[in-house]
């Protein structure tokens, strides 16, 4: 919903251009274009149950309509989740992200507080994103915007120092937001604070890398999932003490810049708002209590979330030369009978995925991905193959580009443009969306011509030219005496008058 209250709804075409190689694309489609249903293979949206809801959601309806448009929930929303469901069911993180959601809302409040968090980079051996963060200040947390945790706990690490001395400056000062200032100042000297923030950044930094690349339009859903769970097995080995080791003794030091001494809270025999594991020093507490509970709540988390797809569509990675040889005849029966309404030649595909099978034998250099297959397929020997792999490379991974055209919608319709047209927004938001293509503006200027949409008119029929026309064609005209002796013809020829418009707009803007 926009700023005049108006539902907007944004729909992005997933498809593959042969052109140039096998490109995946994404269009945006923001009007009714005819689309046939009968070529709908996949629809992918966010978890609403007004969207994918499996009775009376968006895509039963859509599988009403078409029973092989495969439904796929969004990836990116999915990790999302992990992330959110991560920092809120374990208590140590839950509390700590307030207190970093608190400070950051406390300084991005006010440009003056905002501009005592920014210190200059000291050393030479800092990376560019780290200075890039300590000059920016601390971002401000959000449930739906992907990786904005990660990027609160980092520059909140990174401000730690000069964060606890403008609250210490603050606090000293006759204010309102004196005791404020005290209150965050002496949450940031709980240790527990600061190893929980240590710990969080640690985890997620394993993360964010996989939320930029499910954010990407090239990437395919089996990808997706590989990639997610290679991410939960690499966090799954660091469940130990030497894991933790590394930091604890991070934390330690963060600890000492603001004079913290490490501690833990005292143990009783029925605790309920938080961990309470029997622990013999401080670093066992918070390895049993804060370091094991959310390793294996994130991992849980993904391995759940990011599960491998069983419907027959998804056989078709089994095509791909590194995984051939796991093509069994289930499968493959599987696979060509969802496939079968597509294909060029459905009577010989079983000899042609054996063809397939013996070219890529090992020790052949073997291809890991379905775009890298399609690329290197010859379409004349293996039509339906490159049927198959083509279909299933549309499958949508992500809503990703749905969600950029939504936050260009912010930015296009505001509350000082709030009654723009929905075909002059939509315009504006392909132009916008599409900034990089070319635009020849002879092209619409005809096409503004036209519809009638216009003030000046000329008539070529009858040869009659406006006076705002005539200051068009002397202006935009030619400076020489042959300009002067331009038959009443010429005049009237719409194609040389709109492109004579055409320069004049060009010099104005």
């Amino acid at each position: 919903m926009d700023v005049s209250g108006i539902e907007q709804l944004s729909i992005c075409i997933r498809y593959i251009n042969h052109v140039n190689g096998a490109e995946i694309c994404e269009e945006y489609w923001l009007e009714k274009w005819g689309l046939e249903i009968d070529y709908l293979r996949g629809q992918g949206y966010d978890g609403a149950s007004a969207m994918s809801g499996h009775v009376s959601g968006v895509q039963q309806r859509m599988k009403e309509l078409q029973p092989r448009a495969l439904f796929t929930h969004c990836r990116s929303h999915a990790l999302n989740l992990v992330v959110v469901h991560g920092c809120s069911d374990i208590p140590l993180i839950r509390n700590t992200m307030a207190t970093i959601e608190n400070i950051a809302v406390f300084f991005s409040a006010s440009a003056v507080r905002k501009h005592m968090l920014q210190e200059e980079p000291k050393g030479s051996m800092e990376t560019h994103s780290s200075v890039k963060r300590k000059t920016g200040g601390i971002p401000l947390m959000s449930d739906t915007r992907w990786g904005s945790r990660g990027k609160t706990v980092g520059a909140f690490l990174d401000h730690f120092k000069s964060a606890h001395s403008a609250l210490t400056d603050l606090e000293s000062r006759t204010s309102s937001n004196s005791n404020k200032a005290n209150n965050l100042r002496h949450s940031m000297e709980s240790f527990d604070t600061i190893v929980t923030a240590v710990t969080t950044n640690k985890i997620l930094g394993y993360i964010q890398p996989l939320t930029k690349e499910l954010q990407s339009p090239n990437i395919d859903l089996m990808t997706a999932y590989k990639e997610a769970r290679e991410v939960a097995q690499v966090i799954s080995t660091l469940r130990n003490e030497e894991g933790f080791c590394d930091i604890y003794a991070q934390s330690i030091e963060l600890a000492s810049t603001i004079d913290v001494v490490p501690s833990k809270k005292r143990v009783t025999n029925r605790q309920q708002n938080r961990a309470n594991t029997p622990s013999q020093s401080i670093e066992e507490h918070y390895r049993l209590n804060l370091f094991y509970p959310f390793i294996d709540h994130v991992t849980s988390q993904l391995n759940t979330r990011f599960v491998e797809n069983s419907e027959p569509a998804m056989l078709a990675t089994y095509l791909i030369p590194s995984a051939l040889s796991r093509l069994t005849k289930d499968k493959q029966e599987m696979m060509v009978s969802w496939y079968r309404e597509d294909l060029p030649q459905p009577d010989s595909i079983d000899q042609e995925i054996h063809r397939w099978k013996v070219k890529n034998q090992p020790p052949t250099l073997l291809v890991s991905t379905a775009k890298d297959t399609l690329n290197m397929i010859n379409v004349q020997y293996y039509p339906n193959i490159h049927c198959i792999l083509s279909i299933y490379l549309t499958l949508p991974v992500t809503t990703c580009s749905c969600e950029r055209s939504f936050s260009a919608l912010r930015r296009l319709k505001t509350w000082l443009r709030s009654s723009i047209g929905n075909d002059r927004l939509s315009g504006l938001a392909m132009m916008h969306v599409h900034r990089n293509r070319a635009l020849d503006p002879e092209k619409v200027l005809k096409r503004w011509d036209a519809s009638g949409h216009r003030r000046a008119t000329g008539l070529a029929g009858q040869g009659v030219v406006s006076s705002e026309t005539m200051d068009y064609h002397s202006i935009a005209g030619d400076n020489d005496s042959e300009g002067d002796n331009k038959s009443q013809e010429e005049l009237g020829d719409g194609h040389g008058l709109m492109a004579k418009q055409t320069q004049l707009l060009i010099h104005r803007f």
